[in-house]
């Protein structure tokens, strides 16, 4: 058993020292030179472990230990016919509904055309002005 040490903190309360982590192996070199078939070279370290071994702390939390999860079941897809059909439907029903209650042309467009104008005119390019009787538009 380690012996207590002060936490520091004034109140008296001490806990048992850590013990030091175990120091984590350096990983392997990379081969530098090539060699010829069948042929191995000086310090090939292909055989040794390519990641460090896991930590104590991993080890005693059983997070090295701990099972697989259940395989998820496969998900059910609706036949691609029946998503076109979906899709289509959700179409017809976000449009059709206002075919025809706009022509092709904004019937504001000739406002908008006049307020620019009385904009250029003016040369008030921040407040619109609609009809010249000191009406802004909007109020």
């Amino acid at each position: 058993m380690s012996e207590p040490s002060d936490l520091g903190n004034g109140d008296g309360i001490s806990a048992p020292a850590q013990p030091a982590p175990a120091p984590v192996p350096p990983l392997t070199e990379p081969r530098t030179a090539t060699a010829k078939d069948g042929e191995r070279l000086e310090g090939d370290h292909l055989d040794g472990p390519l990641v460090p071994p896991p930590s104590l702390p991993l080890l005693a939390s059983g997070l090295m230990n701990a099972p697989e999860p259940a395989p998820r079941a496969p998900r059910r897809r609706l036949p691609e016919w029946l998503v076109r059909v979906l899709v289509v439907g959700f179409a017809c029903g976000l449009y059709l509904p206002n075919i025809g209650s706009f022509g092709l042309w904004d019937p504001w467009e000739t406002h908008y055309g006049e307020v620019t104008r009385y904009m250029i005119e003016t040369g008030d390019w921040v407040h619109p002005w609609w009809g010249y009787k000191g009406e802004k538009i909007g109020t």
